[in-house]
């Protein structure tokens, strides 16, 4: 007795074998049905004289940096929401389904196409902070949500150019002046330390990033036939990555803290990141519906925070060489530090850590320890720095040799790197003292 399949399969029997033959027509699938449909799913049929889309809501993974306010702390959230509807829809009427917990957005609901036409439905998300308010810049409600948001519209509708703007990675760069900021004195600035050398450049932001992706594709004919290309399906990834684009150095002296081109930048409205146009392109968009279209999987008090810093604290501007005499404060101060240097290998002990002097000179004194014999001598005050009026003349307990002189403010560098000294006593002349340096 032969097999049989069941109603509408066949089988068929040749020297290759046997084939299973379906000969029930395929179906598309049925909104209707009790299965679900597949996150982001789009489904468009003809109702009378009406097109009606209907999208499945759907979670996407999406990435929020401190765009451009990058100046401080460049950051980027990981972060994770579910889309309940539709923030974009010009010229596109919604009918909401009223049924809670449905799979599709707006409530079961669904859209009505204006009539024939191709139309696209895309999910977007900018790199831009839309809750700072830098550079006087005011954000859509919209844009201030920092989510991604869908949006249908046809391909001729004038937001197009919006919708498709360039992707890519937000870039930030670091514009270094090899001279110290001005303004950044601890006398000015009542700081515990001169922030000047070490605070040469804030970041700066030079591109927005964006991310779009085409859901699906809608085309209606003259005849209101209507068919659907499905591009993407499931949960989908929209992190933007922020990339810093590499530093550049100037030699700028002089420079204060509102010439810094961060601050050139926020106060011109950001005109020069490079498609600043964008920012403002998508602010202006028509929006359907600016907030409570989403639902946050991962909450903010989960995102990672800003507030933390990764360098150290720095003082003053850069030693260029040991025993360096040079200014705590900014170019017409007056207060002078000394850079650490040794003598025969030791450091000397400061007597001081900055001074105020306008004319003298700045000098070591090593000891002669008389009772040991030994040179300089050991113990804190074996070698110190000192100031004055004018170096004092050697003895046979001290040695001194001046390192700098301060004229009219100006210094005069007179030893430029570490010693070692020797001292030399010939019967009751006063000793000598020899400095070489190392």
């Amino acid at each position: 007795m032969a097999i049989q399949p069941g109603t509408g399969y066949t089988f068929t029997s040749s020297s290759l074998g046997t084939n299973l033959n379906i000969q029930q027509p395929w179906s598309e699938w049925d909104s209707s049905s009790s299965t679900a449909p597949l996150q982001f799913q789009v489904k468009a049929y003809r109702s009378g004289a009406s097109i009606r889309v209907q999208i499945a809501k759907g979670a996407v993974n999406y990435s929020q940096s401190t765009m451009p306010a990058v100046w401080l702390n460049p950051h980027t959230n990981v972060r994770q929401c579910r889309l309940l509807k539709t923030s974009v829809r010009p010229g596109i009427s919604m009918v909401d389904g009223g049924t809670s917990g449905t799979p599709w957005m707006e409530n079961g609901g669904y859209y009505v196409l204006p009539g024939a036409g191709f139309y696209y439905v895309t999910i977007s998300k900018p790199d831009f902070d839309g809750g700072n308010t830098d550079g006087d810049i005011t954000n859509s409600v919209l844009m201030e949500q920092n989510r991604p948001f869908i949006s249908i519209f046809g391909s001729e509708n004038a937001i197009y150019d919006t919708i498709f703007s360039e992707t890519g990675p937000s870039l930030y760069v670091n514009m270094t002046n090899i001279q110290r900021m001005e303004g950044y004195d601890a006398d000015s600035t009542e700081l515990d330390a001169d922030w000047g050398a070490c605070h040469t450049t804030w970041f700066n932001p030079v591109k927005y990033g964006y991310a779009c992706k085409v859901i699906a594709t809608i085309e209606v004919s003259a005849t209101l036939d209507v068919s659907v290309s499905q591009h993407v399906v499931g949960s989908i990834e929209m992190s933007v990555p922020l990339q810093f684009y590499g530093s550049s150095l100037r030699d700028v002296a002089g420079e204060t803290e509102e010439e810094d081109p961060y601050n050139i930048n926020e106060e011109s409205g950001f005109i020069y990141v490079a498609n600043h146009a964008m920012r403002t392109n998508m602010n202006a968009l028509p929006v359907a519906i600016s907030s409570g279209f989403y639902l946050d999987m991962i909450s903010p008090a989960d995102w990672t925070q800003t507030d933390f810093y990764l360098w150290d604290d720095c003082t003053g501007q850069a030693c260029k060489h040991p025993f360096e005499v040079k200014r705590s404060g900014m170019a017409e101060s007056t207060v002078w530090s000394i850079c650490t240097g040794t003598v025969n290998n030791i450091v000397p002990n400061p007597a001081f850590d900055t001074f105020t002097m306008e004319d003298g000179f700045v000098w070591l004194r090593v000891q002669y320890d008389s009772g040991s014999g030994s040179f300089p001598a050991t113990g804190a005050y074996g070698i110190i720095a000192e100031h004055g009026p004018a170096v004092p003349a050697d003895t046979d307990d001290y040695g001194y040799i001046a390192i700098a002189q301060i004229t009219a403010d100006e210094v005069t560098q007179l030893v430029t790197g570490s010693l070692w000294a020797d001292r030399l006593k010939l019967g009751t002349d006063t000793a000598t003292y020899y400095f070489a340096r190392v």
